[in-house]
């Protein structure tokens, strides 16, 4: 089993010296925002979709400490009642995907993301439970008619680029919680999984 970092941690420095950290933290594997929140300060995407010899020096960079690249990390809301947000976490999401497969990177994690309650609203809306009725009515429109559409898409296009899909399983995002996860993995299939942190079912 190996021991890794998220290198956001040390998102203040450049990627040598949080690698250089990583190192003397005695881990053998990093993980690396490549979008989202809290953004990738570690990774030029745009530059590494463009260049080979920029994949190259970056993967060297990692692979030349004795480090492996684990994951891509791209945290955000694709199903974001705003049309804009929603995009620009959609095409985030698609870039680290791409990207990842021409490093061969496994993994991207991502959270599921979370719609409004009812179409027009602005903002999107968490329900927890079933109880009052219109709670009922609210997940069957954020369930069938908005998260499980774009990840059955979007996760195809994972799938066909080779690379798994890890949700975090976090707080006022719609897959927040175990039953949840298996839910949209049913829908969507085993390109899914889970980016396991137990801190947030407390």
């Amino acid at each position: 089993m190996r021991i890794g970092v998220y290198t956001a941690l040390w998102a203040n420095v450049s990627l040598e010296e949080a690698l250089e950290r990583a190192v003397a933290a005695g881990v053998s594997a990093v993980e690396i925002g490549s979008g989202g929140l809290p953004g990738s300060p570690h990774c030029p995407v745009d530059e590494l979709l463009e260049s080979t010899t920029k994949r190259q020096e970056y993967m060297g960079a990692i692979t030349s400490r004795g480090l492996i690249l684990s994951a891509f990390s791209c945290h955000d809301n694709p199903v974001h009642p705003n049309p804009e947000t929603a995009k620009k976490a959609d095409e985030d999401f698609r870039k680290s995907v791409r990207l990842a497969s021409l490093l061969e990177v496994p993994v991207v994690n991502a959270f599921s993301g979370l719609p409004a309650g009812a179409p027009g609203d602005t903002t999107p809306n968490w329900v927890t439970c079933p109880w009052p009725p219109q709670f009922l009515e609210m997940l069957d429109y954020q369930w069938n008619e908005k998260t499980i559409p774009y990840w059955k898409e979007a996760g195809k296009f994972a799938e066909d680029h080779g690379v798994k899909v890890a949700f975090e399983m976090h707080p006022g995002m719609l897959v927040y919680n175990v039953d949840t996860l298996l839910r949209l993995r049913d829908a969507v299939g085993p390109v899914l999984g889970c980016n396991f942190d137990p801190s947030h079912f407390f």
